[in-house]
C-alpha cells in the first residue's frame, strides 16, 4: 500500500468522523496527546501539509512546529479546520507519491493519530487496517539502522522478522503490528511495555530506543 493512500485514507476516514463529533467530543482530551483537545489534532494533522506546501520547514518535528501549528488555529472550529485540510490533502499527498521516502513521517503521524482520536472517544482502532503492514515495513527499516542498538533485540511482528543491533539477539518481542506501531509512537506507557510478550532479561533496557516519543506515564487504551 502506498504512503500517499494510506495519507489519504486516514484523512478521509478522520474528516467524516469530525463531521459526526459534538463540540464536548471536539474538546476531549486526548490522553496520547495530553496537552491536546480532539480538535488540536485535527488542527496539528491539518498543519503539517500546509506547512511543508508552503515551505515552512524550520524545526521541522519539533515540539515547537507541532505546537505553532495548533496555536495558529485555536480560533477555528472543527469544521475550519476540516475545510483546510481537504483543500491541502491532496496536493501534499501527489508530494507524497513523487518525493519517496521524504515525507513518510507523515503518513506514520497522522495514522497513529487517527488511533489516538479513536482512543480518546473511547473507539478501539482498528486492528486490520490494511496500512499496518506498510507502515510496519518503513518502521523496521528506520529501527534497523540506528546505530548502537542498546541490546540486540529480535522482533516477530506478526510475519515480519528483524533483529535490531548486532550479533545474537538478547531479547525478543513477539507482537501484533498494532501494538507494535503503538509502541513505537510513543503510545504504551513503560508498564504496558513490559507487559508485552517478552523473552530475555530486562526489555526495559530497549524501551527509550524503541519509541520516538517519551513514554506516557500512565496507560493508554486505544
Amino acid at each position: 500500500m502506498q504512503l500517499d493512500r494510506i495519507y489519504c485514507a486516514s484523512r478521509t476516514r478522520l474528516i467524516e468522523l469530525a463531521g459526526e463529533l459534538t463540540p464536548e467530543q471536539a474538546d476531549k482530551v486526548v490522553p496520547a496527546c495530553p496537552d491536546w483537545t480532539v480538535a488540536d489534532v485535527y488542527r496539528h494533522v491539518t498543519g503539517i501539509p500546509a506547512d511543508v506546501l508552503d515551505g515552512n520547514l524550520e524545526g521541522r518535528g519539533s515540539p515547537a512546529w507541532t505546537a505553532a501549528q495548533v496555536a495558529r488555529r485555536a480560533g477555528d472550529d472543527l469544521a475550519t479546520v476540516c475545510a483546510e485540510w481537504a483543500a491541502r490533502g491532496p496536493d501534499f499527498e501527489s508530494l507524497m507519491a513523487t518525493s519517496g521516502l521524504k515525507n513518510v513521517r507523515a503518513a506514520i503521524d497522522v495514522n497513529a493519530h487517527e488511533k489516538d482520536i479513536l482512543g480518546a472517544l473511547g473507539r478501539r482502532g482498528d486492528r486490520d487496517d490494511p496500512a499496518l503492514g506498510t507502515l510496519l515495513e518503513v518502521v523496521l527499516v528506520m529501527l534497523s539502522s540506528v546505530k548502537d542498538f542498546p541490546v540486540t533485540t529480535r522482533v516477530d511482528v506478526g510475519r515480519h522478522h528483524q533483529t535490531l543491533g548486532q550479533g545474537q539477539p538478547e531479547l525478543t518481542l513477539r507482537t501484533s503490528p498494532y501494538e507494535f506501531l503503538r509502541m513505537v509512537m510513543g503510545r504504551r506507557s513503560a508498564a504496558q511495555m513490559a507487559a508485552a510478550a517478552w523473552s530475555g532479561p530486562d526489555p526495559q533496557r530497549v524501551f527509550a530506543a524503541l519509541s520516538r516519543f517519551p513514554l506516557p506515564t500512565t496507560d493508554i487504551v486505544d
